[in-house]
């Protein structure tokens, strides 16, 4: 090593972050699983509630709309925390940010290399979030459009 680097600075996991995350990511593999398999399970029946119902849902296109936006709040929660990290990150140009917990060892990054992953992290969130928010509004617009075809 030259004498003139300097030897990369560690920070060490948080056994509470770690416990936290595992629990985040038990749950969200749970509850992303039921809600697949109700999806599936009950597929017939729901077929069976939008034939049904198409002419409510058609006279009231928020309807669809709030539920689209109730399908896609967990990405857009998950978006908006990875977002406030990336905020964090280049405003303490230091990666990883301060008050976040490590869940492994990681070495410290500062200046202009951690404001850049800060805003990268920033970029891929706000493209997240994008294309989670075009999700309720393209339903909605095809019950409106489903609407004006008469």
């Amino acid at each position: 090593m030259n004498p003139t680097e300097k030897e990369p600075e560690f920070i060490e996991a948080d056994p509470e972050a770690r416990r936290r995350a595992m629990t985040i990511v038990a749950a969200s593999i749970v509850f992303g699983g039921l809600i697949v398999f109700l999806i599936l399970a009950l597929e017939g029946p729901l077929q069976g509630w939008l034939e049904d119902n198409i002419a409510l849902l058609v006279s009231r296109p928020w309807i669809v709309f709030i539920f689209g936006l109730i399908l896609v709040s967990p990405i857009l929660w998950g978006a908006c925390y990875l977002f406030r990290y990336g905020s964090s990150v280049v405003q303490h140009q230091q990666l990883p940010a301060p008050g976040y917990g490590i869940i492994r060892r990681m070495s410290i990054q500062r200046g202009r290399e951690a404001v850049f992953k800060g805003r990268l992290v920033q970029a891929a969130s706000a493209f997240i979030i994008l294309c989670a928010g075009m999700i309720p509004i393209i339903l909605t617009a095809l019950f409106v459009l489903l609407g004006n075809m008469d």
